[in-house]
């Protein structure tokens, strides 16, 4: 999950507040819709980051305000992506691309192409996602925030399909990102714990993945503490260590759901119905497939009767 977008904006609307007196109201309000649905964004609360970024959107059409409509779309596909919803982050970022391209910005266009690798590689569309971000990390690119991210995409996507290169990719990373903001350097540990468990060096990767935790922790990032339990999760379920798993995966379970993301529990109500069955609980594997297909189904649910059904505490 990156934020390369949302903080870029940020920044722009830092820089715009010192004289709110001197613009007219109406652009006023527009930035301001759209600075609170990035605050909203950061802490998490993706449900009120959509709800905001609509507003400015529909305030944005109303003023026929054509860059502040592709900040709206970029931000509400981001959005739509931290939730596990791919088909809403992909309807958003082809209309961010489609007026990026009609306008001819092209730092916008490498916005969406960004964000595209994003959803591909969530999706595990792999030759999707490396056309997307080949454009981003070619030689003579700006490596700013957004060539960044692309580079964390591709080091993440070739330890996704056991690329061959994926170990100089993920170095790249890590010596790009050393001494940096906690979230990127706790990606690159991630990355790092992922190749060393593969290697056959468990211990090493749990090294690594309780580093990334804290790291997460101290941002706090849920989305990065949800990510580093799963993947912990599953090195753990490689080995055999089922306890410890389900653990992890029920400490991940509850931050998604916090989160509302629907696809982000399905995948661990999945995992952990594995779990159940790998320990003989029948009973409880049964109420974990059950859960997530209704999560996975997209249709009214009772969170709490989730909670209580399938989670300790």
């Amino acid at each position: 999950m990156n934020k390369c977008l949302l903080f870029v904006l940020a920044l722009a609307l830092a820089g715009c507040v010192s004289a709110p007196q001197q613009r007219p109201q109406a652009v006023v309000l527009g930035q301001r819709y759209l600075e609170l649905g990035v605050q909203a964004y950061q802490n998490d609360n993706y449900a009120n980051a959509a709800a905001l970024f609509t507003k400015a959107l529909a305030h944005y059409r109303g003023l026929d305000d054509r860059q502040g409509m592709f900040r709206s779309r970029l931000d509400l596909g981001e959005t739509a992506l931290a939730v596990g919803n791919f088909a809403a982050a992909q309807e958003h970022v082809d209309v961010a691309a489609a007026l990026a391209k009609a306008e001819g910005w092209k730092d916008a266009l490498r916005r969406t192409l960004l964000l595209r690798s994003s959803i591909a590689l969530k999706e595990q569309h792999y030759d999707v996602a490396e056309a997307a971000m080949a454009p981003l990390l070619v030689a003579g690119a700006p490596q700013d925030d957004i060539w960044r991210y692309a580079l964390a995409n591709r080091a993440a996507l070739e330890l996704a399909r056991n690329g061959a290169d994926a170990s100089q990719w993920i170095a790249r990373y890590v010596k790009v990102v050393h001494g940096g903001a906690p979230a990127d350097v706790a990606r690159g540990l991630r990355l790092r714990a992922e190749l060393r468990g593969r290697a056959g060096d468990p211990a090493e990767a749990e090294r690594l993945f309780e580093q990334a935790l804290a790291l997460y922790k101290t941002v706090p990032s849920r989305s990065g503490i949800a990510a580093t339990l799963e993947q912990w999760a599953m090195l753990l379920m490689n080995n055999g260590h089922w306890r410890e798993a389900q653990d992890r995966l029920q400490r991940a379970l509850n931050v998604r759901l916090w989160l509302l993301d629907r696809s982000g529990s399905a995948a661990d109500l999945r995992r952990l119905e594995q779990v159940a069955e790998a320990q003989g609980n029948a009973k409880l594997a049964a109420a974990l497939h059950r859960w997530a297909e209704l999560v996975g189904a997209q249709g009214p649910l009772n969170w709490s009767d989730l909670r209580r059904e399938v989670l300790p505490y």
